[in-house]
Formats: structure tokens, C-alpha cells, sequence
């Protein structure tokens, strides 16, 4: 019983499963609001990048508008011959 003790078991235990704290750590990471908000941003900015065609469509990012009670800002405006679209 002189060979098991508490701090050997915990670092075999951590040396079995190094990889569950990375792992764990993404998971975690991928399911917050946080990382979706950016990644969706990401996935919308370059859409508009790759299919939009700039000589027709002109695309503004982050536009903040004033209001009564301060400001608000929308994500993405897209400007085009068609008409004003609001994201």
C-alpha cells in the first residue's frame, strides 16, 4: 500500500488521459455563445466576399446607428441596385 498514494494516482490518472482537458476545452469553446456570435460572422463576411459580385454590391460591417436611447449597431448592410438589405 506504500506505492499508492494520492499524488501518484492523480498523475497516472493525468498521464492516461492528457488528452481529455484539450478535448474537454474545445468542446466547451464550440458550444459558448461567444464562438458562435464570431464564427457566424466569419461564415456571413466571407459569403458576402466569395458570391457578391463588389462592382454591384456594396457591403458595410459593424455599422452603428445613433438612437433616443443611446445607439445600436447591425452586423452587416448590403447596399445593391435591388435594394438595402439589413443583416
Amino acid at each position: 500500500m506504500d506505492d499508492l498514494n494520492l499524488p501518484s494516482i492523480i498523475l497516472q490518472g493525468l498521464a492516461t488521459f492528457w488528452w481529455a482537458i484539450p478535448v474537454i476545452t474545445l468542446g466547451w469553446l464550440f458550444e459558448s455563445s461567444w464562438f458562435k456570435g464570431v464564427f457566424g460572422e466569419f461564415l456571413v463576411n466571407r459569403s458576402f466576399k466569395k458570391h457578391l459580385n463588389p462592382e454591384r454590391y456594396t457591403v458595410l460591417h459593424d455599422v452603428t446607428l445613433p438612437t433616443n436611447n443611446g445607439s445600436t449597431q447591425v452586423d452587416h448592410v448590403v447596399i445593391s441596385p435591388f435594394g438595402v438589405l439589413v443583416v
